[in-house]
């Protein structure tokens, strides 16, 4: 950094801004002797001061181990010159500036939060069953298990009305469904499209029977095989005879064939495979990471929760709605 002040050099600078070390101020001739100075004294005495504040060793120290690419002389040099400018500030009265107050509170509370949040709550904190389950989360997010892509058009019973009707008339809707389907089915080609299910679904939403409602859910993405845990986002989880019907005219290419009618709980399907997705596998250690680090932010989150409401406490906080009120009705 080329200012002024170094072109005069350090031992100048430390002159000007009256440096002491000890309890007598005395004059380094550069910055070499101060950090000798700096060695030698205990953690009550100062390397510099500026405009009458002294810069403790300690001050110093954890400066310098918060930037380790720099030497003591740049750590030092870059100690002082903060220190100037910030008696530079002062004396210009901007020590009430509202963005140095926010500035400060903020560092305050960066202090605060790494003390009593960030210290208190560690890696250490976590079990081997919550990062598992972690991990499970995020390969979920990032890979996926073997999948079908499927359309399908279903006569529904609906699960509100089964669970209202005794089993004897759930078995007639039931048997209403099957019939309704083998007819829509022999409307339909072996191979149809999208806009062929479609069709079917408007053409019979009129005919059917309460409570039997015809529908069609187009491109559902699920898994293969029986899969436990999270889904990758945009997946759905289906019933077995849907998903073991659909796997099967998988394994046999079937692609575009309509299926044969399959029963589930909520009624009749007819299925139409579209294709099926490979597994894709994430990466095992960054895997890990991205889930200890995600439990650690929960954590954390956990743990300033609960400090907070007894910080709250004990600085008797209040809150004065009416005025709130006010401030709210300036913004509209």
């Amino acid at each position: 950094m080329s200012t002024w002040w170094r072109t005069l050099g350090l031992g100048a600078l430390l002159w000007v801004a009256g440096v002491g070390c000890g309890e007598q101020e005395v004059v380094h001739p550069d910055s070499a002797a101060a950090l000798q100075a700096a060695e030698k004294a205990n953690t009550a005495e100062a390397v510099a001061q500026v405009d009458g504040r002294k810069i403790s060793v300690d001050e110093f120290e954890s400066y310098w181990r918060e930037h380790p690419s720099l030497t003591r002389e740049e750590a030092l040099e870059r100690v002082i010159e903060r220190e100037v400018l910030v008696a530079t500030a002062l004396e210009r009265g901007l020590v009430d500036d509202a963005e140095l107050t926010l500035a400060r509170k903020r560092a305050m509370v960066r202090q605060l939060l790494e003390a009593h949040v960030e210290r208190e709550v560690t890696v250490d904190d976590i079990t081997d069953e919550q990062l598992a389950g972690a991990v499970e989360a995020v390969e979920a997010e990032v890979g996926h298990p073997p999948g079908i892509r499927a359309s399908h058009l279903v006569v529904l019973v609906p699960p509100d009305k089964q669970k209202k009707a005794p089993k004897k008339k759930v078995a007639e809707w039931m048997e209403q469904s099957k019939t309704w389907l083998q007819t829509i089915r022999g409307e339909l080609p072996d191979a149809p499209t999208i806009f062929d299910l479609l069709g079917a679904q408007e053409r019979f939403a009129d005919q059917l029977p309460d409570p039997l409602k015809v529908q069609v859910d187009l491109h559902l993405a699920f898994p293969a095989e029986e899969a436990r845990g999270e889904l990758p986002k945009g997946w759905n989880r289906v019933v077995e005879p849907f998903r073991e019907a659909s796997a099967k005219l998988a394994r046999q290419e079937r692609f575009g064939e309509l299926s044969e009618p399959v029963e589930t709980r909520f009624g009749w399907h007819l299925i139409l495979v579209e294709g099926t997705m490979p597994a894709k596998v994430a990466e095992a250690e960054p895997v890990r990471e991205v889930a200890r680090w995600r439990l650690l932010r929960q954590k954390r989150q956990a743990r300033f929760g609960e400090v907070f409401e007894k910080w709250a406490q004990d600085v008797h906080l209040l809150t004065y709605p009416e005025i709130i009120s006010q401030a709210e009705e300036l913004n509209k």
